[in-house]
């Protein structure tokens, strides 16, 4: 069953209709496009995959292969990212690349190509994005990067050293000192480096405007500019820069800005 369809399409070329009575019937996979007639007289069915393909339940086609659906963990903290993320991340089209392929010197391609990038966004609303959606749902933080209580949350406290007030940009999650510290989503290394207060401090970003901190770490797993995946391990617990005791401080950047960490991680 076609999920859209348009019919009666025409196409001129040079001031002259050379296409007309053009249908376009969109399915989950492809899209068809019925020429019935052309210069030649001729009847033409061309099929176009545009990947847009759903399969089984409970799994999803990215890059050709079916895979597990989203985790329930990772779902939800896709839910809790802000519009302005998810609207990035799911932006953009799968049939660009299609009908940049299209060469405009045969018209039947070339009225192809263009209805297609005309209907784009119709497509957008009926597909179910799975590609993209596996590669947010990769890139956003839902896990916790070492484990452990909470020894200071996000907001204002006291300042450990003065007692004066202070904003905290992020979690305080003590931990035995040498335990592993892994990045809470997939992203690439940014910064591996010593930075004050924060001691040895790793900065990872995550794409999309999503960024992660780990601070205080004893020594580093990893180097700047470094792909990693989600529960690859960054660094180890320690108490490096002005910290009390052996404990990581986790910060999330959302559109560069701190955000409260439990917004995305589960209990």
């Amino acid at each position: 069953m076609a999920l859209l369809r348009l019919t009666d399409v025409s196409k001129s070329f040079g001031g002259v209709r050379a296409l007309r009575g053009v249908s376009f019937d969109l399915h989950p996979g492809e899209v068809h496009a019925l020429v019935g007639e052309n210069g030649a007289g001729k009847s033409t069915l061309i099929k176009v995959a545009t990947g847009a393909h759903r399969p089984d339940a409970g799994t999803v086609e990215v890059n050709g292969q079916i895979v597990p659906d989203l985790d329930p963990q990772a779902a939800k903290a896709m839910e809790r990212l802000p519009a302005s993320i998810t609207h990035r991340a799911m932006g953009g089209g799968v049939l660009r690349g299609v009908t940049d392929a299209m060469g405009a010197a045969d018209p039947v391609f070339g009225v192809v190509g263009d209805v297609l990038r005309i209907v784009e966004t119709q497509l957008d609303k009926v597909r179910p994005g799975a590609e993209r959606r596996q590669a947010l749902a990769a890139a956003t933080p839902s896990i916790w990067p070492v484990t452990g209580g909470l020894s200071s949350s996000y907001g204002s406290r006291r300042d450990p050293f003065t007692g004066s007030p202070e904003f905290h940009s992020g979690l305080d999650i003590p931990a035995d000192k040498g335990q592993p510290v892994r990045a809470t989503a997939d992203g690439r290394v940014l910064t591996a480096r010593w930075s004050g207060n924060f001691g040895n401090l790793v900065v990872v970003d995550h794409g999309y405007g999503i960024g992660t901190r780990y601070g205080h770490l004893s020594r580093f797993a990893v180097s700047e500019g470094q792909t990693l995946r989600k529960g690859d391990i960054v660094g180890y617990v320690g108490s490096t820069g002005k910290s009390t005791s052996p404990h990581v401080h986790y910060e999330l950047l959302l559109n560069g800005r701190p955000t409260n960490p439990l917004r995305l991680l589960g209990r």
